[in-house]
């Protein structure tokens, strides 16, 4: 599997009908602390949780990673989604070393339930 460019422009990405806002929502929670939240192996799904201190609320972005790789939580974080040549969604903070692969569909929904 092909890694994302670092240097792909989040700008192209505006035309995709799933990454379109992706871009807008994960810099609202650009430094907040993230950790893998939820990992299920009966529909391979992972959710990352984003929260940020004394601002109630979330970002959770779930999908189905084939690739895991970094820490399980880490502060600040600075996610961003890409597609690799491989058309896989890339999850990644290049701050963080953290990396993940998904072959499957990608959410992202804020103020998921419980809200803190």
């Amino acid at each position: 599997m092909t890694l994302p460019d670092t240097k792909y422009d989040n700008e192209s990405l505006r035309s995709h009908p799933i990454l379109r806002h992706f871009p807008t929502l994960l810099h609202r929670w650009h430094g907040g602390r993230a950790r893998l939240y939820n990992l299920t192996d009966s529909h391979r799904s992972l959710t990352i949780r984003v929260e940020k201190t004394d601002v109630i609320g979330n970002l959770h972005l779930t999908f189905s990673p084939v690739h895991i790789c970094g820490s399980v939580e880490w502060s600040p974080a600075n996610l961003e989604v890409k597609l690799n040549a491989d058309g896989h969604y890339v999850i990644y903070d290049a701050e963080a070393d953290v990396t993940i692969i998904s072959d499957g569909g990608i959410e992202i929904a804020e103020n998921v339930q419980p809200v803190y």
